[in-house]
């Protein structure tokens, strides 16, 4: 269901645990998509360190994979939309490191003629 009503016919978040669906902590997404499917793997990052406590590049590890219509992808963005929306309003603006670096490359592509 777009929009920001829950559906009064889905389950609360409490039932869906009871029910034993798996719960995952994600930190970072991957999407594919061809023009019937949209398929997002959520993936847990986790710090590795050397042999010597130095630190290493971090590893991810899929956790979920989730495929979708593209119509229900649609419908996910505009609740996901709505949701941030109504979160920024009550609680502040939401900075991510995704949402910077993407900031910055924007930037950079005006002041470098790369969309030329």
């Amino acid at each position: 269901m777009a929009g920001s009503q829950q559906d009064p016919s889905a389950p609360h978040p409490g039932e869906v645990a009871e029910l034993g669906a798996p719960t995952f902590f994600v930190s970072s997404f991957n999407l594919s998509a061809t023009s019937n499917e949209v398929v997002l793997v959520g993936n847990e990052l986790f710090p590795t360190w050397g042999g010597e406590g130095a630190a290493q590049p971090p590893v991810l590890r899929p956790r979920l994979v989730i495929r979708l219509s593209p119509q229900s992808a649609k419908d996910l963005a505009d609740v996901l939309q709505n949701f941030v929306a109504n979160y920024e309003q009550a609680y502040g603006e939401l900075r991510t490191d995704y949402l910077l670096r993407k900031e910055r490359g924007a930037i950079w592509r005006a002041f470098s003629g790369a969309d030329d």
